[in-house]
C-alpha cells in the first residue's frame, strides 16, 4: 500500500494498493532468493563513511577474511532485515 498518513496518525490515505496471490509471492520471493544467493555480497558492516557514500563490509571466507567496498549513490537504497530473516 502507497499513501501518506493522515494529520492524526490513526488514519492512511492510499493512493495504491498491490493484491497479490500468496503462490505470486511465494514464487517472487524465491526468485528473489535465487538472485541474492548469486549475485548478493553478505558479511558484517566493519565502517561507515556517510560523507563519502561508502559502506565497508567485511565478508566471512573459509581461507581468509575479505573486505568489501560498497558505494552509494543518491538512488541507494538501503534496508535492514528483521532479525531470524537472514537465516538460511
Amino acid at each position: 500500500m502507497r499513501g501518506k498518513a493522515g494529520d492524526d496518525n490513526k488514519t492512511f490515505s492510499a493512493t495504491s494498493i498491490i493484491a497479490m496471490k500468496k503462490a505470486d509471492i511465494a514464487e517472487k520471493q524465491s526468485h528473489e532468493r535465487d538472485e541474492w544467493q548469486k549475485s548478493g555480497v553478505g558479511g558484517l558492516v566493519n565502517n561507515v563513511d556517510a560523507a563519502a557514500g561508502l559502506i565497508r563490509i567485511t565478508t566471512p571466507s573459509l581461507r581468509e577474511k575479505k573486505t568489501v567496498a560498497v558505494h552509494l549513490t543518491k538512488d541507494t537504497v538501503l534496508a535492514t532485515l528483521r532479525a531470524g530473516l537472514g537465516k538460511v
